[in-house]
């Protein structure tokens, strides 16, 4: 396929009558004035090919080639785009984070208060606005924001500022006196402690590292940085050998099983699994309802539940989490739905966006993407973009896989209308 092809897709009108008309087949939205599956407004989508890389995307859309591309921008284009107001800028959170994983095995770390007071200790807003230049937010559950089954919003409290008062507190009552000597804290037992904050790469995961160090610093406690090439670091941390702290990024998920191995007290010493060597009980009890329980109400309750004992327990400190930036021209369109998933370039945008000239209905929305797709036919797509454009190519429904709506969040998915029924009858 050309290059230069524009890819014109069928008008998506179509799929708004599917919603809107098959209420057998829709899910039903409460506590929400207007219904987000109305639409569309738009006449047809255009998809362009842009060969030349980031820095000819960025120049399509200024000049009004596109507006809006299916891609990321690097942030190295924020101000330059900021500064237009044609164009606006939207985020896209990481189902993925950075994090210091803890060895809650080893005495005094396996005492869950001092993890806790280290947390509170933390300065997780320096992380983002300093060291992550705000490409990132703060964070603390577990389970990244981005995920539908995070809590963050609903925990009791949070991490995101140093609060050392608190911290010290903690330890205070704990038993973890000050030695006149040193002026670092010795454990319970009388026995003095440090910590090594180990970290793979430099740059940005030694200064959080040294940022973890200066909150240690913060508790009397004796601490201090270690640089340990990063594929030994992750082998350390595979085989459950000896190590304090070890900050590296993570990988996220949207789905939620992963949470019943990752912390499971019977793969506290298993190859791969448990990377804190977190032993609960309490999690422990929620795993099977986790994994088997038989509707959603369930599975969220067992969810919710997991990542508050974590949050309380501090396996691990979610040091930030990072946020992708987009870009689209406002100055003919408007209603841009950032969705986690697509971002601004997906489905729900198609469905949402209208022209600004006075009358919502009609006109075309030119989509920027990277590269040709291979194929059209939905049963053999493999590739992220090709999902994209056929995600828009035929009559959609929408079916519930948990709160579609929780605020201004639409966790949706869609299935093809031929796929429907056997999705619906739990043959997928």
């Amino acid at each position: 396929m050309n290059s230069k092809v524009v890819i014109t897709m069928l008008t998506i009108c179509i799929l708004a009558t599917t919603i809107v008309t098959e209420p057998q087949t829709a899910s039903i939205l409460s506590d929400s004035s207007e219904n987000p599956c109305s639409g569309a407004y738009l006449d047809k989508v255009v998809y362009n090919v842009i060969n030349g890389g980031e820095s000819e995307e960025v120049l399509s859309l200024q000049v009004g080639y596109i507006d809006v591309l299916d891609n990321t921008v690097d942030w190295v284009h924020k101000d330059t785009l900021d500064s237009d107001p044609d164009i606006g800028l939207y985020y896209q959170d990481s189902p993925g984070y950075g994090a210091i994983t803890i060895n809650c095995r080893d005495y005094p770390l396996n005492i869950s208060g001092l993890r806790r007071a280290f947390a509170y200790a933390f300065d997780k807003v320096s992380v983002s606005s300093d060291i992550r230049d705000g490409q990132s937010i703060v964070h603390d559950s577990i389970v990244p924001r981005a995920n539908g089954w995070c809590i963050e919003d609903d925990l009791p409290w949070h991490y995101y500022t140093s609060q050392p008062d608190i911290g010290n507190q903690i330890l205070n009552n704990l038993g973890f006196a000050i030695d006149g000597g040193t002026g670092f804290r010795l454990a319970p037992n009388g026995s003095s402690f440090d910590i090594v904050v180990e970290y793979g790469v430099t740059g940005i995961s030694q200064e959080i590292a040294e940022t973890a160090v200066d909150a240690l610093t913060l508790l009397h406690i004796d601490a201090t940085t270690v640089l340990t090439s990063i594929n030994a670091l992750i082998a350390k941390i595979d085989n459950h050998e000896d190590y304090d702290m070890a900050f590296y990024g993570r990988l996220g998920s949207y789905n939620i099983d992963w949470l019943a191995y990752d912390y499971w007290s019977d793969y506290a010493d298993v190859y791969l699994m448990n990377p804190s060597n977190f032993m609960n009980t309490s999690f422990d009890n929620w795993r099977d309802q986790l994994l088997y329980g038989t509707t959603y109400e369930d599975v969220f309750e067992a969810a919710a539940a997991m990542q508050r004992i974590l949050h309380e327990n501090v396996p691990i400190v979610v040091t930030y989490e990072s946020r992708y930036l987009q870009a689209a021209r406002v100055d003919d369109y408007s209603g841009y739905i950032e969705d986690y998933k697509w971002g601004v370039a997906g489905p729900w945008t198609n469905l949402k966006v209208h022209n600004n000239s006075g009358d919502a209905f009609g006109g075309t929305l030119t989509v920027g993407i990277t590269e040709d797709i291979d194929t059209f036919n939905i049963f053999k797509i493999d590739e992220r973009l090709e999902e994209l454009i056929t995600d828009n190519l035929c009559p959609f429904c929408t079916i519930q896989i948990n709160d579609m709506m929780k605020g201004t969040e639409m966790k949706v998915r869609y299935i093809p209308d031929l796929l429907a029924e056997s999705y619906r009858k739990g043959e997928e």
